[in-house]
Protein backbone atom coordinates (compact mmCIF):
# COMPACT_ATOMS: atom_id res chain seq x y z
CA UNK A 1 0.00 0.00 0.00
CA UNK A 2 1.27 3.38 -0.99
CA UNK A 3 1.72 5.86 1.56
CA UNK A 4 -0.55 8.64 1.02
CA UNK A 5 2.51 11.30 0.08
CA UNK A 6 4.24 9.46 -2.29
CA UNK A 7 2.20 9.56 -4.71
CA UNK A 8 3.33 6.17 -6.11
CA UNK A 9 7.29 7.89 -7.32
CA UNK A 10 8.55 4.82 -5.69
CA UNK A 11 11.32 4.61 -2.81
CA UNK A 12 13.83 7.80 -2.07
CA UNK A 13 17.87 6.77 -2.56
CA UNK A 14 19.22 6.91 0.75
CA UNK A 15 20.89 10.09 1.87
CA UNK A 16 24.69 9.93 1.52
CA UNK A 17 26.00 11.11 5.05
CA UNK A 18 29.24 13.00 4.79
CA UNK A 19 32.66 11.86 5.86
CA UNK A 20 35.65 13.00 6.49
CA UNK A 21 36.91 15.78 9.03
CA UNK A 22 35.57 19.26 9.55
CA UNK A 23 38.07 21.92 11.12
CA UNK A 24 36.52 24.90 13.12
CA UNK A 25 37.01 28.05 15.54
CA UNK A 26 34.21 28.48 18.07
CA UNK A 27 33.21 30.08 21.58
CA UNK A 28 31.51 27.29 23.91
CA UNK A 29 29.37 28.47 26.58
CA UNK A 30 30.34 27.71 30.08
CA UNK A 31 28.84 24.83 31.81
CA UNK A 32 25.81 27.13 33.30
CA UNK A 33 25.06 28.75 30.57
CA UNK A 34 25.04 25.31 28.37
CA UNK A 35 22.56 23.62 31.09
CA UNK A 36 20.63 26.89 30.34
CA UNK A 37 20.74 27.01 26.53
CA UNK A 38 19.77 23.17 26.78
CA UNK A 39 16.64 24.01 28.95
CA UNK A 40 15.57 26.58 26.16
CA UNK A 41 16.32 24.06 23.71
CA UNK A 42 14.32 21.25 25.20
CA UNK A 43 10.94 24.12 25.26
CA UNK A 44 11.23 24.33 21.97
CA UNK A 45 11.28 20.67 21.40
CA UNK A 46 8.35 19.86 23.41
CA UNK A 47 6.38 22.92 21.95
CA UNK A 48 6.85 21.84 18.64
CA UNK A 49 6.79 18.21 19.41
CA UNK A 50 10.19 17.85 16.87
CA UNK A 51 11.06 14.26 16.91
CA UNK A 52 14.80 14.68 17.20
CA UNK A 53 16.49 15.61 20.25
CA UNK A 54 18.19 18.82 21.47
CA UNK A 55 22.06 18.80 20.88
CA UNK A 56 23.85 18.10 23.85
CA UNK A 57 25.55 20.65 26.38
CA UNK A 58 28.63 19.75 25.94
CA UNK A 59 28.05 20.03 21.52
CA UNK A 60 26.91 23.33 21.93
CA UNK A 61 28.82 26.36 20.37
CA UNK A 62 29.06 29.11 18.03
CA UNK A 63 31.26 28.49 14.75
CA UNK A 64 33.46 31.36 14.00
CA UNK A 65 35.77 30.42 11.00
CA UNK A 66 35.28 27.16 9.14
CA UNK A 67 39.20 25.77 8.08
CA UNK A 68 37.74 23.53 5.84
CA UNK A 69 36.70 19.46 4.55
CA UNK A 70 39.25 16.92 4.15
CA UNK A 71 38.86 13.53 4.53
CA UNK A 72 42.03 13.18 7.15
CA UNK A 73 43.08 15.54 9.16
CA UNK A 74 46.61 16.16 9.03
CA UNK A 75 48.58 17.21 12.66
CA UNK A 76 50.15 20.48 10.17
CA UNK A 77 46.91 22.01 9.53
CA UNK A 78 45.95 21.28 13.50
CA UNK A 79 49.80 23.23 14.46
CA UNK A 80 49.35 26.04 11.50
CA UNK A 81 45.42 26.64 12.80
CA UNK A 82 47.24 26.74 16.74
CA UNK A 83 50.09 29.13 15.43
CA UNK A 84 47.33 31.99 14.28
CA UNK A 85 44.75 31.69 16.42
CA UNK A 86 47.14 32.28 19.31
CA UNK A 87 48.52 35.86 17.66
CA UNK A 88 44.66 36.74 17.94
CA UNK A 89 44.28 38.16 21.57
CA UNK A 90 41.79 39.71 22.52
CA UNK A 91 40.09 40.90 26.08
CA UNK A 92 36.80 39.10 27.29
CA UNK A 93 33.57 39.86 25.82
CA UNK A 94 29.71 39.69 26.07
CA UNK A 95 28.04 37.25 24.28
CA UNK A 96 23.35 38.38 24.33
CA UNK A 97 21.64 35.81 22.08
CA UNK A 98 17.75 36.55 22.81
CA UNK A 99 15.85 35.09 19.37
CA UNK A 100 14.96 31.89 18.55
CA UNK A 101 14.96 31.37 14.76
CA UNK A 102 14.85 28.70 11.56
CA UNK A 103 17.57 28.08 9.02
CA UNK A 104 16.20 26.94 5.65
CA UNK A 105 17.37 23.95 4.63
CA UNK A 106 16.61 21.09 2.32
CA UNK A 107 16.37 18.28 4.85
CA UNK A 108 16.50 19.05 8.54
CA UNK A 109 16.01 22.45 9.08
CA UNK A 110 18.33 23.84 12.23
CA UNK A 111 16.78 25.79 14.86
CA UNK A 112 19.11 28.04 16.41
CA UNK A 113 19.56 30.69 18.96
CA UNK A 114 20.88 34.32 17.84
CA UNK A 115 20.49 37.62 19.03
CA UNK A 116 18.89 41.02 17.65
CA UNK A 117 22.10 42.57 19.30
CA UNK A 118 25.30 43.06 16.99
CA UNK A 119 27.35 41.20 19.32
CA UNK A 120 30.35 43.64 18.65
CA UNK A 121 33.11 41.83 20.37
CA UNK A 122 32.19 38.87 18.88
CA UNK A 123 32.39 39.80 15.33
CA UNK A 124 36.02 41.34 16.04
CA UNK A 125 37.71 38.41 17.19
CA UNK A 126 36.31 36.81 14.10
CA UNK A 127 37.49 39.52 12.14
CA UNK A 128 41.05 39.27 13.98
CA UNK A 129 40.70 35.03 13.54
CA UNK A 130 40.19 35.35 10.05
CA UNK A 131 43.28 38.06 9.37
CA UNK A 132 45.47 35.86 11.65
CA UNK A 133 44.38 32.50 9.70
CA UNK A 134 45.04 34.31 6.56
CA UNK A 135 48.33 35.49 7.64
CA UNK A 136 49.90 32.07 7.76
CA UNK A 137 48.03 31.23 4.51
CA UNK A 138 45.04 29.04 5.49
CA UNK A 139 42.36 29.77 3.28
CA UNK A 140 39.27 30.62 5.41
CA UNK A 141 35.71 30.81 4.84
CA UNK A 142 34.84 33.75 6.48
CA UNK A 143 31.87 36.01 6.16
CA UNK A 144 31.93 39.18 7.76
CA UNK A 145 28.37 39.57 7.36
CA UNK A 146 27.51 35.79 8.70
CA UNK A 147 24.84 35.84 11.77
CA UNK A 148 26.32 34.74 15.00
CA UNK A 149 23.84 31.42 15.96
CA UNK A 150 24.29 28.28 18.28
CA UNK A 151 22.48 25.31 16.60
CA UNK A 152 19.87 23.57 19.41
CA UNK A 153 18.29 20.80 17.29
CA UNK A 154 16.90 20.12 14.27
CA UNK A 155 13.10 20.18 12.61
CA UNK A 156 11.55 18.96 9.85
CA UNK A 157 9.09 22.35 9.59
CA UNK A 158 10.53 25.40 9.93
CA UNK A 159 8.61 27.58 13.49
CA UNK A 160 8.02 30.40 14.50
CA UNK A 161 10.65 32.92 15.16
CA UNK A 162 10.65 34.67 18.82
CA UNK A 163 12.07 36.35 21.64
CA UNK A 164 13.10 34.92 24.94
CA UNK A 165 11.64 36.95 27.74
CA UNK A 166 15.27 36.09 29.47
CA UNK A 167 18.08 36.76 27.20
CA UNK A 168 21.49 34.27 27.31
CA UNK A 169 24.09 35.93 27.96
CA UNK A 170 27.72 34.62 29.24
CA UNK A 171 31.33 36.27 29.09
CA UNK A 172 33.99 34.84 26.46
CA UNK A 173 37.36 34.30 27.22
CA UNK A 174 38.51 31.72 25.26
CA UNK A 175 38.39 30.04 21.29
CA UNK A 176 38.08 27.10 20.67
CA UNK A 177 39.70 24.58 17.61
CA UNK A 178 37.11 22.02 17.22
CA UNK A 179 37.69 18.92 14.61
CA UNK A 180 34.11 17.81 13.41
CA UNK A 181 33.99 13.93 12.67
CA UNK A 182 31.74 14.06 9.68
CA UNK A 183 29.16 11.60 9.40
CA UNK A 184 29.51 10.42 12.89
CA UNK A 185 27.70 13.51 15.51
CA UNK A 186 31.23 13.81 17.26
CA UNK A 187 33.31 16.73 18.23
CA UNK A 188 37.14 16.39 19.02
CA UNK A 189 38.07 19.84 21.24
CA UNK A 190 41.42 19.85 19.71
CA UNK A 191 42.72 23.11 21.81
CA UNK A 192 41.26 26.18 23.50
CA UNK A 193 42.76 29.82 23.70
CA UNK A 194 42.76 31.45 27.31
CA UNK A 195 43.06 35.10 27.84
Amino acid sequence: MLNQLDFGSGPKPPTRRPTGSNLFTALRPDEATARQVHTVARDIRDMYRAHRQPLSSRRLHVSLINLGHSEELEDSMIFTAREAIDKARFEPFTITFDRIMTFKQETARPVVLCGNGENIGLLKLTAQLADALDGVGLDVGYNPTFLPHMTLLYHHAPIEDHHLSTPITWTVNEVWLIHSLLGQGRYEFLWPLRN
